[in-house]
């Protein structure tokens, strides 16, 4: 209960401490978005062939440098990169003030 008065104190308060909240705000201002986004890109990169057979989504994969870290590593940060790419139109229509509602 701490951490939720908190968090809501922190969200709701002083303007000051919403900078580093803007994530978070974007994504959940436009959930709707943010979801149907992702459910179009995903099938998107993998319908996507590129010449050698390989996907779209793959090659993204494979353009990641190994010198990263383990598979597991690499693949978590592609998925991050994933949720940068969901985040970057939810972004744009948090800053002109649309929010898409049913």
């Amino acid at each position: 209960m701490a951490l939720f008065a908190l968090l809501y104190w922190l969200i709701d308060g002083p303007h000051e401490f919403r900078r580093g909240l803007t994530p978070w705000l974007a994504f959940g201002t436009n959930a709707l978005a943010a979801y149907v986004f992702s459910e179009v890109l995903a099938p998107v990169l993998s319908a996507i062939y590129l010449p050698g057979g390989k996907n779209l989504q793959g090659c993204l994969f494979h353009l990641l440098p190994r010198w990263l870290g383990p598979a597991p590593f690499v693949s978590m940060l592609c998925s991050m990169l994933f949720v940068l790419a969901c985040y970057l139109p939810v972004f744009v229509l948090y800053r002109r003030k649309i929010f898409i509602k049913l």
